[in-house]
């Protein structure tokens, strides 16, 4: 469904990146599934960049984990400089 697709997708590019893929093969199953699962498709550069940037996540861990917890440091670290 459309406003459904980009979050399923990106959800799905989270469980691949914690499994331990990397970014080209996140890609390479996103497209098959947005081919596949999605009406419309969402475009090729979309699936790209949610590969591209779930990809820098380190692996095994969830990537609003990783996020948090930068963004967590960040803050501590202005506080306490």
């Amino acid at each position: 469904q459309v406003g459904q697709r980009h979050p399923f997708l990106v959800s799905l590019a989270g469980t691949l990146r914690h499994r331990g893929l990397v970014a080209e093969e996140i890609r390479d199953m996103l497209l098959v599934v947005n081919k596949r699962r999605c009406e419309p498709a969402l475009p090729e550069d979309v699936i790209s960049e949610i590969a591209r940037v779930i990809g820098r996540y380190p692996p095994g861990e969830p990537a609003y984990k990783a996020h948090h917890s930068r963004k967590v440091k960040a803050i501590q670290w202005e506080v306490t400089g």
